[in-house]
């Protein structure tokens, strides 16, 4: 609670109209294109508010520019990495076939020539494959011909919970199977002034999209 219902009833006896729901979602899949439609369209019925949906976070600029941030503090606290490292860029996974793409898209978009990287994977921690475990292995088996003597771990996460835990889980037996390897935890995202500019960089989006079509 609240709910979205409980939201639009606030915000109907405010005087309001028409709303603009923002999904706090990384990326557009069941929650974005059923779950929240859904609540919506029956919240609205509820309260005769007009509500247009913005999209879900996506690759939006302040998202990327964050993603990097992250690494970096994470690359600050540790200090150099010799050799290079590697990328574990953990996502929270769904059924929704869009969303490797989406992720793919997005850990492209992020990632900066000069960050030093030698290879990156993407791994799942619901829903999908490669799962988390599988990925932190399969930088463990590549370590040694990349060169690379460190991985960093880096949750696309927003939320703490049992996601992010799992994830910390996993890096810990990963460390004491392969000692060798310096394993680092990326800060995840978090509650961040560029997430709110995301958020709101999508509403904007609405809006604007909103009066184009009425002028059309």
């Amino acid at each position: 609670r609240p709910s979205v219902a409980d939201a639009l009833a606030v915000l109907r006896d405010r005087g309001c109209t028409a709303v603009v729901a923002a999904p706090l979602l990384l990326f557009s899949a069941g929650h974005a294109r059923r779950d929240l439609p859904a609540a919506i369209a029956e919240a609205a019925a509820e309260t005769g508010i007009a509500v247009r949906q913005s999209g879900a976070l996506g690759c939006h600029p302040a998202l990327l520019n964050l993603s990097r941030q992250r690494r970096r503090e994470a690359r600050i606290a540790a200090g150099p990495a010799p050799g290079g490292e590697l990328l574990a860029f953990l996502v929270r996974g769904s059924s929704d076939p869009s969303t490797p793409a989406q992720a793919a898209e997005f850990l492209g978009l992020s990632l900066d020539a000069d960050e030093g990287v030698l290879g990156a994977r993407i791994g799942y921690a619901a829903a999908a494959r490669p799962t988390v475990e599988e990925v932190l292995e399969a930088l463990a088996a590549a370590a040694p011909g990349s060169g690379a003597r460190r991985v960093l771990v880096q949750p696309h996460l927003l939320f703490p919970g049992h996601v992010a835990d799992g994830v910390e889980e996993a890096v810990a037996v990963a460390r004491r199977r392969h000692p060798s390897l310096s394993w680092v935890v990326v800060p995840r995202l978090g509650p961040d002034p560029l997430v709110a500019r995301a958020l709101l960089g999508r509403v904007g989006a609405c809006v604007a999209a909103d009066g184009e079509d009425r002028a059309g």
